[in-house]
Formats: structure tokens, sequence, C-alpha cells
């Protein structure tokens, strides 16, 4: 005796979690169809099995919602994500976490992009504050890490190693003044054996320890957001 065909309707149906509408494919959701869920949530597109899969919109009672690709219930592939608070990204998805390449534009007007890994910016990226710096470089977990250059608005720069979010390894920075230190740096401070240039085309080399010279009495510190953009003086750390 020959098996059946799949039996292919189209109806309503009431779940312990919401309302569906659409297509069904021997009682299984399959097809177009939209779930109204008990919480608030609607789901617009493909099914397979059951389950989100293809192409769909999700929206969110809290008023996000997700447009893209899924696989087996999960977002999966290219997908945009334009959250409640105003920040928007657009790019690759693994199992509903950011994952691949993609674009993160915050609402503060903050931008990103580059790779990500696990929801966080992971491998090669870009970050543009809306202040004008940015930087571009590698990251980890989320956080800056391994080579990468920090451009500020005022014109200095910083290329080198970073761990965790700091200036800390091996780097040059160009100071908006036109000093320059190149030398060894731990958490964010001149730290180590390291030249310093004068912008009157004096130097000074030496170790440094916690951001102080040898035997000064002041830190020589820049600060990555811009807010103490100046540098203490020759005099002062002699």
């Amino acid at each position: 005796m020959s098996k059946s065909p799949p039996k292919k309707t189209k109806g309503i149906r009431i779940y312990s979690n919401g309302k569906y509408l659409g297509n069904f494919l021997d009682n299984i959701r399959e097809g177009e169809g939209t779930f109204f869920y008990d919480s608030g949530d609607k789901y617009i597109g493909s099914w397979h099995n059951g389950l989100p899969s293809g192409e769909g919109t999700y929206y969110y009672k809290s008023g996000s919602y997700y447009k893209g690709f899924w696989k087996n219930g999960n977002m999966n592939g290219k997908g945009s994500f334009i959250s409640f608070n105003g920040d928007k990204y657009e790019g690759d998805w693994v199992n509903d976490l950011k994952d691949g390449n993609g674009v993160m534009i915050y609402e503060c007007g903050d931008k990103y992009d580059g790779e990500w890994k696990d929801n966080l910016m992971h491998g090669k990226g870009c970050f543009f504050y809306v202040s004008g710096a940015y930087y571009d470089g590698f990251w980890k977990k989320g956080k800056k890490f391994g080579k990468g250059k920090f451009f500020y608005s005022d014109g200095g720069n910083y290329d080198g190693d970073w761990v965790n979010d700091r200036k800390d390894g091996y780097g040059k920075m160009v100071f908006g003044n036109g000093d320059v230190y190149e030398g060894e740096w731990k958490r964010d401070l001149m730290d180590g054996k390291g030249v310093y240039y004068f912008n009157n085309g004096e130097k000074f080399e030496g170790l440094w320890i916690k951001g102080k010279h040898e035997g000064s009495i002041k830190a020589v510190y820049y600060d990555e957001n811009n807010q103490n953009d100046f540098f203490w003086g020759k005099n002062e750390i002699e």
C-alpha cells in the first residue's frame, strides 16, 4: 500500500503560547504564516517543521524587531535588529547571536563596523566615536585587544598594543601638541623603557613608571576621551 502524500492546509490554530495563522503540512506549521504570542510578540514569515526558518520578521512587545533569516527557530544568516532604544545592527547571526561581520550604529551616534563573536566585537573592526575619534584594530570579547590604532579628535593618535581596552605593551603616541612618545605601556600609562620627543626637537630617553618619568613628580597621562589632551611639560618631568 503506497504512502499518502503530505497534506497541505491553511488555517488558524491555538497553542499554549499563542495563536498561529498560516500554512500547515500534515498539521505542522510549514510555509508562510504568522504567530501571535501571548507575550505580545509576533512573528511573520517562513516556517519549516514547525519553527521559523527562512526569511521572516519578529516583532517584540518592547518595540524592538528583527528582520532577516532564520534556521530552526533561531536568527541565522543575514539580518537586521532594530532595538527600542535606537541601536541598530545589520549583519551576520548565528543561533540568535551577532556572529560574523556586521555594523552596529548606537543610539548615541557611535558606530562599529567589523567582526563579531557571540554577540561581542571580536576580531578586526573599526569603532567610530561621535566625538570624531576612532579606533581601527583588533578586538577580543568586546574590548580592544592586540594591535590597533586610535585616532583622537584633537589630531593625536596611538599605534600599538592593547589589552582590555587599554594601551598595554609597545606603542607610539603622537600627542595633539606634536610631542611623541614611543616605548612601553602598562594599563594605559607609559611604563617601562621609552623615548619622549618634544615638539621643539629635544627628546628624553629613559625609564617610566606608572606614567611618570623616574624621579619626576607629575604623571604624563593622555586620556583617550580627550579630556586631558595636554602634556605637563618637559621641565616637570626632569
